[in-house]
């Protein structure tokens, strides 16, 4: 049997947003000590912590794209599907704006 396949529980991710959060938090706080260095003392520490950053934005991403895919999803029709926010569906059956009427 594939893992691909499982779902996630809640238990994991909840332990994976608290690691990606940790991680991101504390590259957050090594770049800003970084900033305060002067000279090249404050490279490696600013290489560090752009590094933990990162890595913390990785492992959040399955939590920041749904949100961030709704807001640059294009506007949806008032449709039933649409507001009761049927699984699944990418796109709406029924267009936001009418076609224009065939000339006759």
């Amino acid at each position: 049997m594939s893992s691909i396949h499982a779902r996630a529980t809640t238990k994991s991710l909840v332990l994976r947003n608290t690691v990606g959060a940790l991680f991101a938090a504390a590259g957050t706080a090594v770049v800003l000590a970084a900033t305060r260095m002067d000279g090249d003392s404050g490279q490696a520490p600013m290489g560090l912590g752009a590094v933990l950053l990162i890595i913390g934005v990785f492992v959040l991403t399955p939590l920041l794209s749904r949100p961030l895919i709704a807001a640059a999803a294009p506007p949806c029709c008032a449709c039933s599907a649409c507001r009761a926010g049927s699984p699944g569906r990418t796109r709406c059956a029924t267009p936001a704006v009418p076609p224009p009427p065939r000339p006759r």
